[in-house]
């Protein structure tokens, strides 16, 4: 009908309409599903018709009233008591030349949800103070006994690697969550920087909600270092970790348990496991959370702390490297859904969600699907990262010793925050070369 200088009649364009929406969705991508904070940022791509733009509203499952519209959505702006809920985003194309609503509702309308879990992270930025503040939640924390200052206080240092933190001597000194009972749950994640100055025999608490009810009967979640092994500790079960940590580097540690498995996590890597199905840290309303101490044991953390997170979820090895990159990371791709899907850091670490294939010299083939491509002066591909698994394919071979680079020829280098070179791939060759660790194909 357009080739005859007519348009379509509105039965015809409604057609037209309804023929798209059996071959496409609503909704393009968005944030992927998964549980995460109160606080986080969402996002949501819809299709985009040439005359107009679909409808898109944010809800609170159970809630009839939308707490949202637009692309975008910042859950911190919700007022919600301490739970776990559910946040939907609809999407639906409202244009008046459809008017056969049944269809409308089966075919042009898309709906998204996420979970919202508890929470709480503690960054230690504040440089001074009494209270080590929530940013994503409300349970801010107390430093030491008592409102103001005291003898249990700790002291607010600034880390020439980290930043704002807080060092614990070892005493009696400790951070009070007393609101804190998103622990008592049957999954979670507990991870915090650390870097030690006592690992001798004992001890040594960095997050603590712990009750002992009597030798039979151990109730909570602990993570900490037993001696110079950081551990995890579960209702009775301990998972200690295999690496032994010492005195003079910063450590990022993190447990999980997935009402299945206790992992313990040292700098995200090679995780220790216990099999242990159903335990769960409740045994009643208890408000004795603390970072640096713990009261049953009478022990307390010597050394700093930074960067506390509890979830009531448990994160995979790939959110664990992802978060523990969060100050750090220099390069990073992501894919259309805002996966990442290879970041590096200052260090000179790549992570990777898939894995690396190296070459025997020939660019790597144009068939993959492409997340990003390092190519030289003459257009040929060096390396690339697939988008889709994340796997990494390059030119050449990951060299086993760092070399430093010579910039005329490398075609793609990533400096630290100081301008030195921490990872880089040469050019013509396409060989890999990281001052730090490949961390691929995470659990």
């Amino acid at each position: 009908m357009r080739d005859l200088n007519y348009p379509f009649y509105q039965v015809n364009e409604e057609q037209f309409i309804l023929k798209i929406y059996e071959l496409v969705k609503p909704i393009d991508y968005a944030t992927p599903g998964g549980t995460y904070a109160i606080g986080t940022q969402f996002f949501v791509q819809p299709v985009k018709p040439a005359a107009h733009s679909l409808d898109v509203t944010w809800y609170i499952v159970g809630d009839p009233d939308p707490v949202g519209t637009g692309l975008e959505f910042d859950s911190s702006t919700l007022d919600l008591p301490a739970g776990r809920y559910t946040l939907k985003v609809q999407v639906i194309d409202n244009t008046d030349m459809v008017r056969d609503e049944g269809k409308r509702a089966t075919d042009m309308n898309e709906v998204h949800t996420w979970t919202l879990g508890e929470a709480g992270h503690w960054k230690f930025n504040e440089g001074s103070g009494d209270t080590a503040y929530d940013s994503i939640g409300d349970i801010d924390g107390r430093l030491g006994g008592q409102v103001g200052a005291d003898p249990c206080d700790p002291e607010w240092v600034n880390d020439l690697n980290r930043g704002w933190c807080l060092d614990f001597y070892g005493d009696d000194d400790y951070v009070s969550l007393s609101d804190m009972n998103a622990l008592a749950d049957n999954s979670t994640t507990i991870a915090a920087w650390i870097k030690a100055d006592d690992v001798s025999a004992g001890l040594h608490p960095i997050v603590s909600t712990y009750y002992y009810e009597n030798p039979d009967h151990y109730y909570g979640y602990f993570l900490f270092l037993n001696g110079d092994k950081p551990s995890f500790y579960l209702a009775g079960h301990e998972v200690p970790s295999g690496v032994s940590i010492d005195t003079s580097d910063w450590y990022y540690l993190a447990g999980t348990y997935d009402g299945f498995t206790l992992k313990i996590y040292v700098n995200g890597d090679d995780p220790n496991t216990k099999s242990r199905s159903g335990l769960t840290g409740f045994y009643e309303d208890y408000n004795n959370t603390y970072i640096g101490r713990d009261v049953p044991t009478l022990s307390y953390f010597d050394g700093k702390i930074d960067d506390v997170r509890v979830y009531d979820w448990a994160m995979d090895q790939a959110k664990i490297w992802e978060i523990m990159c969060t100050d750090m990371s220099k390069f990073i791709i992501k894919n259309n859904s805002g996966i990442l899907m290879a970041w590096g850091d200052d260090l000179g670490n790549l992570f990777l969600r898939g894995s690396l294939e190296q070459g025997e010299g020939e660019p790597p083939s144009i068939a993959y699907n492409d997340g990003f491509k390092f190519k030289d002066p003459c257009g040929a591909n060096l390396a690339m990262i697939d988008a889709i698994n994340g796997n990494m394919y390059i030119k050449g071979l990951l060299q086993p010793q760092w070399k430093d680079p010579c910039d005329i020829i490398d075609n793609f280098l990533i400096k630290d925050s100081s301008d030195k070179t921490v990872a880089y791939i040469d050019d013509p060759n396409g060989d890999l070369y990281l001052k730090g660790k490949l961390f691929e194909d995470p659990d």
